[in-house]
């Protein structure tokens, strides 16, 4: 028999048997866990050799949860391949430690694959054994020796088979799905996209290689906090049972995935139902025995605990954590997750002593299986400084949150760069609870750590808006980028953007009657972005700007820097506030969120709107402030919440506003206190304004008489578009001005349902329920061509990286969504990203005359000589003394990067 010999991992075989595709094997994720997909109907044929039949008793074993036995098949194959001399036949179940054992003779024998003869006809076995024997130590979360063997097992498979069989295309599987539980995402999802179009192409959708890869798939996106899209995709698996054999295990697998996507959306009632389903077919299936049984009972232990069902749950925790620890050690993950469940179920019963002992266990096991850097061991270190911190060890409490958050910004530095911005704003809602229990505990415990104030302070300049900062670095990395095909690839990431802003503002129902693939183009949208991400060179992802020391440093004797911070525990929500000044940085507590988001914000606006004079919105919101703050003239605010809402300019007591008493200048971060590199200029300026509205809205002449008088006091060149050239089109096409002034009418929709009882694609995402009217374009024949709607999302592809300022002259073009920490998703937003340095926008609907005064004023002062603010500043206490009321004077406010 002609033999090969393996060396190294490099393979001379050309012409070769294809291997046996009924014994290729894929894992198939369980929750935080793993389990190797199975169809027993599989397994029903007559085997050409022992080996074949050894490995479908592995591979048998390993699916009634046998996992020893299985391992000592695999083991037996490679051993018989390789012939080790230094060892007799293996007896796993005579082996003490056997975990610890078996990882040592897995790594034996893969390191003797390079190094002796196998038989030319043996290495689809070979491999099977090895890619089974990857999917053993993934699952109980070994996972540098699941690495050693994919990597080997598909190195051997693309060399002998090539890198289109379906046996190394399943061992790339695998790895992708272990890249996905290293925390290793965008490795996973490049991989796992591969291998879905794979499959697709060559066999269907509708086969099980398909739907399984899809499952994984679903799961990677739910650990990037995409529940919604995976919860998505599960459903879509769930509504073709038939791929699936009757009872199959791998199907149940599917529905505690769903299930554990639905505890996690706070749909409890669905989570339930799905766990009950996936237990019935455990039993029905006789598998009442297997590990995974014990893994979904506490799952759904888990659902009760969110219930607040705690009857006989520690009984029922504790039975189902001895069987686990039977099956797979108490090092396995899963059983880690089932020790971290029992430790939740402590903290819920606050006793908080024996919560911390059961979550040290888990901590001290996940950093040996994950490493410190795994977000899996980053939440429960969080979760053991909680339970220090309610133990009353709260300098323990105080180390271990200090440390978490470190290596939460590696966390962030590691992954955001080949992320889209849609997936960065997802992963950081997965990291975000953390951060907000560093700052309850810093709000409960900042006296007996003053100096934790500082850390916080930087913390907070680290990540606060931390998602625009990072768009706007790649936005203004591709302008000062030398490479013409990267800057091509952005252009065209911008058409295709545009392309499907145009089908969002379709209906469904249009959409489907046009037969536009939108998921196609939203794929070919988000690839390029992330090769777009992955070209640019950044410094760092997180804002390094500055830091404490150089905000200090920068301000003045009579200047303070304020951070509002909206923060969430498990028990409430409350607002806080971090003030820095020359030498120090203090702790204002300022009050509950609830309060000030649904009583406080409606009724401030209210009164607004009714030009009533009140005192009440002056004590809620500014009050906490006014000891801190006494004394100094100008405020640097960095605003969080519900005051992204409110103008604190227009609060009132004893009939004097706060515009009177300070200089409040509003900044998206306080590193913007540091300074921006001056940019180079394009002197000239952009008006719109009085568009045709072509009947659709009320028309705005006074906007006419704005864009003409600002015209003639704007000392630069100037491009006017009125009428029918203030269309959207016009815009789409402007390019850096220093200024750009838009006068006309905002709109946002707080609505998401469709009046019309079509829901259109775009209702979900605030940055289409938010925008500008403009004139409708109009083809050579006369015809409309285009809705006149610029919406947040146009905005947002705008060219004004040099763009000095953008004023919105227009109704509530302050408005959007607001996210706590990132602002608010709308005009606002847009029109930053899109490079803009300096905003002015409105908070409610505003007065025609008003507002022509206001920003006629506002340029006068401007090009006198006065800084931008200041100007600002100025326009709004002249047009005080015309207009008392805030209604008319207070209705813009000025959100300044300078």
């Amino acid at each position: 028999m002609r033999t090969i010999l393996f060396l190294s991992i490099c393979f001379s075989i050309k012409a070769v048997a294809q291997p046996n595709d009924q014994l290729l094997k894929l894992s198939i994720t369980l929750g935080d866990g793993l389990q190797m997909a199975f169809d027993p109907v599989d397994r029903q044929h007559n085997f050409n050799t022992e080996i074949d039949a050894k490995l479908s008793n592995g591979d048998l074993q390993f699916y009634r949860g046998h996992y020893r036995r299985s391992v000592g098949y695999y083991h037996e194959i490679l051993e018989d391949m390789v012939k080790l001399e230094d060892t007799g036949p293996i007896d796993v179940f005579k082996l003490s430690k056997w975990q610890d054992k078996r990882f040592t003779k897995s790594e034996k024998f893969l390191r003797q694959v390079g190094k002796k003869p196998i038989p030319e006809d043996a290495y689809d076995d070979l491999t099977h054994a090895i890619n089974n024997l990857g999917i053993y130590h993934h699952h109980i979360g070994n996972y540098p020796v699941a690495e050693k063997l994919f990597l080997k097992a598909l190195s051997i498979r693309g060399e002998v088979f090539g890198k289109t069989s379906l046996a190394y295309v399943t061992t790339l599987h695998n790895l992708a799905v272990l890249r996905k539980d290293q925390g290793r995402y965008d490795a996973a999802s490049d991989m796992l996209s591969y291998v879905l179009r794979f499959i697709e192409k060559r066999y269907s959708k509708n086969s099980l290689l398909y739907v399984i890869s899809a499952n994984n798939h679903a799961m990677l996106l739910s650990s990037l906090g995409q529940a919604k899209e995976a919860l998505a995709l599960l459903q879509m698996i769930e509504a073709q049972p038939e791929v699936f054999p009757d009872h199959s295990l791998d199907y149940a697998r599917i529905l505690v995935n769903s299930g554990l996507l639905y505890l996690e959306s706070g749909r409890l009632e669905e989570a339930t139902g799905q766990l009950k389903k996936a237990i019935d077919i455990y039993e029905l299936k006789g598998a009442s025995k297997h590990p995974d049984y014990w893994k979904i009972q506490l799952d759904l232990a888990r659902v009760n605990l969110r219930l607040n069902n705690t009857a006989f749950l520690d009984e029922y925790i504790e039975k189902n954590l001895e069987e686990l620890e039977k099956d797979l050690g108490a090092s396995s993950l899963t059983y880690l997750d089932a020790l971290e469940l029992k430790a939740d179920y402590l903290m819920a019963l606050k006793d908080h002593a024996q919560s911390v002992l059961e979550y040290q266990k888990v901590v001290e096991g996940r950093k040996s299986r994950l490493g410190v850097l795994h977000k899996n061991y980053l939440s429960v270190s969080t979760k053991l400084a909680m339970a220090h911190w309610k133990n009353g060890q709260n300098v323990l409490a105080r180390q271990q949150l200090s440390a978490t958050m470190n290596r939460y910004l590696k966390v962030v530095e590691s992954y955001f760069y080949s992320m889209t911005e849609h997936e960065k704003a997802r992963f950081w809602s997965v990291l975000n609870p953390d951060l907000n229990a560093y700052y309850a505990f810093i709000s409960a415990n900042h006296n007996q750590f003053p100096e934790i104030l500082d850390e916080a302070y930087n913390l907070r300049l680290q990540t606060k808006g931390l998602l625009l900062h990072n768009t706007n670095q790649i936005r203004r990395s591709l302008q000062s980028s030398l490479d013409e095909d990267l800057k091509k690839k952005y252009q065209e990431w911008i058409v295709l953007k545009e392309t499907l802003a145009s089908y969002y503002g379709l209906t469904m129902e249009d959409v489907k009657e046009l037969g536009v693939g939108i998921k196609d183009l939203e794929q070919k949208a988000n690839t390029l972005e992330k090769e777009i991400n992955r070209s640019v060179t950044l410094s760092s992802t997180i804002n390094v700007s500055a830091n404490l020391s150089a905000i200090q440093d920068k301000l003045g004797d009579e200047e303070a820097a304020v951070e509002i911070i909206r923060v969430s525990d498990n028990e409430s929500s409350t607002y806080m506030a971090l003030v820095t000044k020359k030498e120090e940085v203090s702790f204002v507590p300022i009050g509950n969120a609830e309060e000030l988001e649904k009583k406080m914000t409606p009724y401030y606006h209210n009164v607004i709107r009714t030009k009533t004079k009140e005192s009440l919105s002056y004590k809620k919101f500014w009050i906490p402030f006014a000891d801190q703050l006494a004394g100094y003239a100008r405020i640097y605010l960095s605003l969080d919440g519900a005051y992204n809402l409110i103008n604190l300019n227009a609060l009132q007591s004893e009939g004097e506003y706060i515009i009177d008493l300070l200089d409040i200048v509003l900044v998206p971060n306080t590193s913007s206190i540091v300074g921006n590199p001056n940019l180079e200029r394009n002197p000239n300026a952009v008006l719109i304004g009085n568009p045709n509205f072509d009947g659709s809205a009320v028309p705005l002449p006074g906007t006419r008489e704005e864009i003409e008088a600002i015209n003639k006091i704007l000392q630069m060149e100037t491009q006017v578009l009125m009428d029918e050239a203030a269309s959207e089109s016009a815009l789409k096409k402007i390019k850096q001005p220093i200024i750009l002034h838009i006068a006309t009418h905002g709109f946002f929709e707080e609505d998401t349902k469709s009046k019309s009882g079509q829901r259109s694609l775009t209702l979900d995402n605030p940055l289409f329920r938010s925008g500008l009217l403009l004139s409708k374009p109009k083809n050579t024949d006369g015809m409309n061509k285009g809705d006149g709607l610029f919406t947040s999302y146009d905005a947002m592809n705008l060219d004004l990286q040099n763009t000095d300022l953008v004023v919105l002259s227009a109704c509530e073009t302050g408005k959007g969504e607001v996210i706590n920490g990132e602002g608010v998703y709308g005009l606002s937003r847009a029109f930053t990203i899109a490079g803009a340095r300096n905003l002015i926008m409105s908070l409610w609907k505003v007065d025609d005359q008003a507002t022509k005064e206001l920003m006629i004023s506002l340029y006068r002062f401007w090009q006198s000589g006065v800084s931008l603010k200041d100007a600002f500043r100025q326009a709004q206490q002249e047009m005080k003394k015309k207009y008392e009321d805030p209604y008319y004077w207070a209705a813009f406010v000025l959100i300044t990067n300078e």
